[in-house]
């Protein structure tokens, strides 16, 4: 699985307010992000969905392992037109 970024529970991350770094706060939950841009081949939404799907299937076993290991997971759709 192509990861995008992710992050770690319990790390200090820099907020930014505008321009400025306002704080930091320690992330309560960990995560990693999962994109399509580059890899569907297209604009058409229900192509990059496929897409998604094909690599959580691929994965399928190991997605679960992590499950049976307490972690939980969501998943979030979002789109961006520009």
């Amino acid at each position: 699985m192509i990861v995008a970024r992710g992050y770690a529970k319990g790390v200090a991350e820099a907020q930014r307010k505008g321009d400025e770094l306002s704080s930091r706060r320690v992330l309560p939950t960990g995560g990693w992000f999962l994109s399509s841009k580059g890899h569907a081949g297209s604009k058409v939404t229900r192509r990059h969905v496929a897409w998604v799907l094909d690599q959580l299937e691929s994965n399928k076993s190991n997605l679960l392992s992590l499950q049976d290991h307490g972690y939980e997971m969501d998943i979030f759709c979002f789109r961006l037109s520009c």
